[in-house]
């Protein structure tokens, strides 16, 4: 078989957005029972249907791709808090619908900034006009939706919050209520993958109103763990461990969604001191903020995670923090 014949065969499997642009108007006019764009205001508006979280999302994104490639939007990604935003739904309900979307192939996200993949646009449209085509879209007085098949809908097409998703869904004993849970290892390995990751720098920075980008700048977040880039050290070795140990730790319990982690090996990956930890078991600091544990299995006190927020919140603002 030559390269030619190798090539002939294998485009059947190559999927380009090509093809999804190329048949743009139709798959467009297939998204009209679902939702429009309002010409006035540019809002992506969604028709007064039950849909899950999950359906809202991709249908937001969807709307989004198609407006960037009719010149509508300038991109088309969102972030977080401007689905929150365009969904009216809080933005702590959304980490778990956006997880799933991201593991189903539906949506993909980087640096927190959320899109429809091209070549699942077709088949979510179908899939929920499928869904959806029976049911009759009622509205009574004094309601901007009414009732829909007996249920009620709040006055915003996107108000109605259900953890029953189709799109995106995840098997219901598995699904985060906020930040996604990753899977406990020993306490000393930290594992997460790559997306859940995003997903969770994203909703963290949301839910604690801290700038993302800056963020990034200051800790280099991998699946095996975060790693400060730079790091002021003071004069004391114990206070610079005891500092970097409440900024990672409240890190690791926050976005990690892990309990317990190794300070050692968190201080050596920030090329920290990390030796001599025992001796911070003097200090009135560490007993506070710390569980009475070794250092290879270290947990932070809620007096401790309380901390570690403010800290971190300090360390972005001027790039030092005190104890």
């Amino acid at each position: 078989m030559n390269e030619e014949q190798k090539k002939t065969i294998l485009k059947h499997l190559i999927v380009s957005e090509k093809d999804t642009l190329d048949r743009f108007e139709e798959i467009v006019k297939k998204s009209r029972p679902l939702f429009h764009i309002d010409e006035a205001t540019q809002n992506i508006v969604l028709e007064p249907l039950p849909f899950t979280n999950a359906e809202k999302i991709v249908l937001l994104l969807v709307g989004r791709y198609f407006g960037k490639h009719t010149e509508i939007f300038k991109a088309d990604h969102l972030t977080t808090r401007e689905m929150s935003d365009a969904l009216d739904i809080k933005i702590n309900t959304l980490g778990a619908p956006l997880l799933g979307l991201i593991k189903g192939g539906y949506v993909t996200s980087v640096e927190g900034k959320s899109k429809i993949n091209h070549y699942k646009v077709e088949e979510t449209l179908d899939s929920l006009t499928l869904k959806y085509e029976k049911f009759e879209k009622k509205v009574t007085p004094g309601l901007a939706l009414g009732n829909i098949q007996g249920k009620t809908n709040k006055p915003h097409p996107a108000n109605a919050e259900t953890d029953d998703d189709a799109i995106g869904a995840e098997p219901a004993a598995s699904k985060p209520k906020k930040i996604a849970n990753v899977p406990r290892d020993t306490p000393i390995t930290i594992k997460i993958d790559p997306s859940t990751l995003e997903v969770n720098i994203s909703v963290f920075c949301q839910q604690h109103n801290i700038d993302e980008d800056k963020l990034r700048t200051v800790v280099d977040f991998q699946p095996d763990g975060p790693r400060i880039v730079t790091f002021k050290k003071d004069s004391a070795r114990t206070t610079t461990q005891l500092k970097a140990l409440l900024l990672l730790g409240g890190i690791v319990k926050n976005i990690y969604q892990r309990d317990s982690f190794h300070g050692g090996w968190l201080l050596k990956n920030s090329r920290l001191p990390h030796d001599r930890l025992d001796n911070l078991s003097s200090n009135a600091a560490y007993r506070q903020c710390f569980s009475n544990k070794s250092t290879a299995s270290m947990e932070l006190t809620w007096a401790g995670q309380k901390q570690a927020l403010k800290m971190l919140d300090e360390y972005l603002k001027t790039g030092v923090c005190t104890l």
